[in-house]
């Protein structure tokens, strides 16, 4: 050889040129055989940030969570959404069905009940509000199922929730308690009430408001009022002749024979008069009792008088003038 050369260039260092009198050290993230001209890159899936390296065997594994080009000095984070579980050059798209939310991690996570991930997930999708899915690893919210009649889901649920008491839903899908509307005047809707009318207050009760969330909702009627069906939204007075004695009652009842009521929507009957008389369910006692008489029946002002016995007459409840009877052995002068 020149008696001007010194060798091959050593291990760990290079020398680009035939005239290189100081061999240049080998870089980070690169290895020189014996003799190198250049640095060789270590090889993907490896690292060095050590200079000097004479062997690729002395590049290090790249780290799990990392990914290490070829000539890396130092691995680089997957970012959420990736991963690596071997030393690798590249990483990886996390699974659909799964995700990672973290940076420089090794693997992934299950998708939550509730929740969709696609292919490279770096956060679970929520089902859509009025849709619910209580599985996992759900990979599209296509696959969430609409909460049904009687039920809503807000977004992301697993599992869907009752109608408010007091409202309903007759459809699938509603994203809110307030689901489809108010329960209808006369009636009460509990929680999941699929309808409006999803119970009728009892006869005798009555709810005049929207949104009634139970039966007490319903209102017994006030006494002299009355509401004879199901579901009423009012209730209504007695006619006169009639009462109603107690709260709560579905129909009037008829004022008894001797007694009357003038009046409607009351709740007790009044007793005629000494002298008077009523048929069952009279607004007056327009009638006579027994012993006494009037001279018509279409006279208003016309006052029942007593009957004279004594005198031969027989006076039978309900009796006028003109029906007086004769006792036997008595007669009366006709007009």
């Amino acid at each position: 050889g020149s008696p001007f050369c010194g060798g091959p260039c050593p291990a760990g260092t290079y020398c680009p040129t035939e005239a290189t009198s100081i061999p240049r050290v080998c870089p980070a993230g690169s290895f020189c055989p014996e003799g190198s001209l250049v640095p060789q890159l270590c090889p993907p899936a490896t690292f060095s940030n050590e200079t000097g390296l004479e062997s690729r065997h002395q590049c290090t594994p790249c780290l799990i969570g990392h990914a290490c080009a070829a000539g890396a000095t130092a691995p680089t984070p997957c970012e959420a959404g990736t991963y690596t579980d071997t030393p690798s050059s590249v990483c990886h798209n996390v699974p659909a069905g799964r995700y990672q939310d973290q940076v420089g991690q090794s693997g992934s996570l299950p998708c939550h009940p509730g929740y969709a991930c696609p292919e490279a997930s770096r956060e679970p999708v929520p089902c859509i509000p009025g849709t619910f899915s209580n599985k996992t690893n759900l990979i599209s919210t296509s696959e969430c199922e609409a909460a049904p009649q009687g039920f809503f889901a807000v977004a992301g649920s697993s599992a869907p929730s009752l109608c408010f008491a007091g409202r309903y839903g007759s459809r699938a899908g509603f994203a809110n308690g307030q689901c489809e509307g108010a329960c209808a005047v006369g009636h009460y809707c509990p929680e999941g009430s699929t309808n409006a009318t999803a119970y009728a207050c009892p006869a005798g009760t009555y709810n005049s408001f929207n949104g009634g969330r139970s039966a007490d909702a319903c209102t017994p009627c006030p006494a002299g009022l009355v509401s004879a069906e199901e579901g009423s939204s009012l209730c209504y007075k007695c006619e006169p002749g009639s009462v109603a004695s107690s709260p709560g009652s579905s129909q009037c009842e008829l004022c008894n024979q001797g007694q009357y009521q003038p009046l409607k929507g009351m709740n007790e009957c009044r007793v005629c008069e000494v002298g008077t008389w009523s048929l069952s369910g009279s607004s007056a006692c327009e009638a006579c009792d027994s012993g006494f008489f009037k001279n018509a029946t279409s006279d208003p002002g016309d006052k029942c008088q007593g009957c004279e016995i004594t005198k031969g007459y027989e006076c039978p409840r309900n009796t006028t003038l003109a029906t007086v009877k004769v006792k036997e052995g008595f007669w009366r002068h006709s007009e």
